[in-house]
């Protein structure tokens, strides 16, 4: 392994590192099979250089752009990406979606390297970064292991999304209380008192997610402390008590945090 990690290491990188720690259910390295994860800490085969992680400090882009050929495999952190479908006038709609760890970022350039999104680190991400070419061998090897393990993750982030994001009819609570469960389990940072720590997204960001008023989300999170389910501060928010959370947001129980 030539993966060089920082001499301090308060986010556990050894531990990711050394699969000792376990990614979100159904992202793409939880999915990933054991025998591939070692090729993807290897030398780039074209260009020689040796794979370090790199960490993108709170509200830094990634390059992600469209002359740009690089992917990035999250492994710790929160990042909003966002799309613009309709162009980028004052009255068209943005579509949001939070990502975290174990999921892939810019996969779209596996297939179109002209291909771009705005994705902005939330809070200190840590990334492996691949140019395109190079992880579309890595996944084509096993028999293309790799590659199923990414088409699955996908189709499981776009059922997650149709049902955190697309879910319009529910309650703003129960939708406000269902986005935070899901940042929680995508990019939480758990606690021995069972509490998970999200840092990165303030309110406005929830807001723009879900396609609701800030005054919405600031409602929403006030009933949730008043219950006791989570507390918040600027760009921090915890969740006091996932169960109870995920019962008040009728969370599936597939998606809910591991006891």
């Amino acid at each position: 392994m030539v993966t060089r990690l920082p001499k301090s290491d308060p986010l556990n990188l050894t531990g990711v590192f050394r699969r000792e720690v376990p990614m979100p259910p159904g992202s793409f390295l939880s999915l990933l099979p054991d025998s591939l994860w070692s090729s993807l800490l290897t030398t780039d085969p074209g260009s020689g250089a040796p794979l370090y992680p790199v960490c993108y400090a709170k509200d830094k882009r990634l390059p992600l752009g469209p002359g740009d050929e690089t992917v990035y495999l999250t492994l710790t952190g929160c990042v909003a990406q966002r799309r613009y479908p309709y162009g980028r006038g004052a009255k068209e709609p943005v579509i949001l979606r939070f990502r975290g760890a174990g999921q892939l970022l810019g996969e779209a350039k596996l297939l179109d390297p002209c291909s771009s999104v705005e994705t902005v680190c939330l809070s200190d991400t840590w990334v492996l970064p691949y140019s395109a070419d190079h992880l579309n061998r890595l996944l084509g090897r096993r028999g293309g292991q790799g590659r199923g393990a990414l088409l699955a993750s996908l189709e499981e982030r776009n059922r997650t999304d149709e049902m955190i994001y697309g879910t319009v009819t529910r309650p703003p609570l129960r939708r406000v209380g269902a986005l935070l469960h899901h940042l929680a389990v995508t990019a939480g940072t758990g606690h021995p008192d069972g509490s998970v720590r999200i840092t990165g997204p303030r309110q406005t960001d929830l807001a723009e997610a879900l396609l609701v008023s800030r005054s919405t989300v600031e409602n929403a999170v006030s009933v949730l402390r008043t219950g006791n389910l989570v507390a918040s501060s600027y760009r921090r928010f915890v969740v006091t008590d996932p169960a109870g959370l995920a019962r008040l947001a009728g969370v599936p129980r597939d998606f809910r945090l591991s006891a």
